[in-house]
């Protein structure tokens, strides 16, 4: 496998075109210590590679061979160390799979095995601070990527369950490389041996193998062989960019698909929202509702707010079945959510704050938007825009529900 060439867009350098000296560097600027191997991995800006994965299970005759291409680009936020955007294959028994995960700017996407993901940190902040800092460091092959590996050789560094041993004048494929090898002992035994290969001076990894258990029944190997990018690389990692990049798996796997005319006969997507009191209202795609429900989406900001909030209460009053409403509000506001829809909760009425995972799943671009949901989940009909008539129009499309 050839080494990784180095170049203006996988590079430490500064943005006028100098390199960054740090302790721990001879003269030339080559790595001679394990604090500045990991400052130097922390100071990559703008990372394009392939790599090839290979995981040798227990009892397995043949190791399980990804093929990844790695991008990733100087954090712009602390929930990730770098935004990132890596895409695999690998061919099984069953045939080829292949999937991607990224992150950017409080957004996390992973793709697999025909299932879409998505988390944003504006609508549920939850999943971005929980577990071992969140699912946008823990997606698969994540720590391959040097902003990564910096935490990880700081760790080794620093926990004591770590044994290691640093060479500064190893080479690797004919390129000067330094080398880091390491062992994890768990209540005296050894539960990882690992074995770190980079760049000399861009620190940049080359090669990496762990072995888990080893000598163990349950012993698993893992290696990893750096090359140049076998493909060109994106200049963000945005949700735009994702959906050019695999606009199949945006149409087929992802819940919303961005017009709200196009939701009728369709299962309601699933949506978590706050409540004015605090607790969390989350609905899961595919389950039923208790009676019939409009979901009304309101944006306070528009001058035409109050008269819906009237017409649709008007309207769901004189039916004779009962029927309930959701009010999905943009705002974040109490104050301002009181102040359109009263204080304290009506009877049938549920108020919810902060809107946007409605608006961005349902493909919402006006306001008011009114969805019509049958007991079954499923959405019966749609209607955008206040007008004069409204209150008639939600009559017409409850009485289908």
């Amino acid at each position: 496998m050839a080494a990784l060439h180095v170049s203006a867009a996988n590079s430490f350098f500064n943005e006028d075109g100098t390199t960054d000296t740090t302790a721990g560097t001879d003269g030339n600027g080559r790595i001679e210590s394990v604090q500045a191997l990991a400052e130097r991995l922390g100071q990559v800006r703008r990372y394009d590679a392939s790599a090839v994965y290979s995981v040798l299970l227990p009892s397995a005759e043949n190791a399980i061979t990804y093929n990844i291409n790695l991008q990733s680009e100087a954090a712009a936020d602390s929930l990730a160390p770098c935004n990132y955007l890596i895409s695999w294959e690998v061919t099984t028994p069953s045939g080829k799979s292949s999937g991607f995960t990224s992150y950017s700017a409080g957004n996390h996407f992973r793709y697999s095995d025909e299932r879409l993901q998505e988390y944003h940190f504006d609508n549920d902040s939850v999943p971005f601070l929980s577990g071992r800092g969140g699912v946008q460091r823990n997606a698969r092959f994540t720590n391959l990527l040097p902003a990564f590996l910096s935490g990880e050789i700081n760790r080794i560094a620093s926990d004591t369950a770590f044994t290691y041993r640093f060479n500064p004048n190893a080479t690797y494929s004919g390129k000067d490389a330094v080398r880091l090898d390491a062992v994890e002992s768990v209540k005296g035994y050894t539960a990882r041996e690992l074995s770190f290969i980079f760049d000399a001076f861009s620190g940049t990894p080359l090669h990496i193998s762990i072995e888990s258990n080893p000598g163990s029944v349950s012993e698993q190997s893992v290696t990893v062989s750096y090359s140049e990018p076998k493909e060109a690389g994106v200049a963000d990692f945005t949700e735009a960019t994702l959906i050019g990049l695999y606009p199949e798996v945006f149409e087929r796997f992802r819940q919303g698909n961005f017009r709200l005319e196009n939701l009728p006969g369709t299962a309601m997507p699933q949506f978590s929202m706050p409540t004015p009191t605090g607790e969390r209202y989350t609905y899961h795609r595919g389950d039923g509702f208790p009676r019939p429900v409009v979901i009304a989406v309101i944006d306070p900001e528009v001058a035409s707010a109050p008269a819906t909030v009237s017409a649709i209460r008007n309207a769901v009053n004189s039916m004779p079945s009962a029927t309930d409403i959701i009010w999905a509000v943009k705002s974040r506001h109490i104050d301002t959510i009181e102040s359109l829809l009263g204080y304290g909760l009506k009877e049938g009425e549920t108020i919810l704050a902060g809107a946007n995972s409605i608006i961005r799943d349902c493909g919402i671009t006006a306001f008011p938007a009114m969805i019509f949901v049958g007991r079954d989940g499923i959405i019966k009909s749609v209607h955008i825009g206040a007008n004069k008539n409204l209150e008639e129009i939600v009559m017409q499309k409850v009485a289908l529900l």
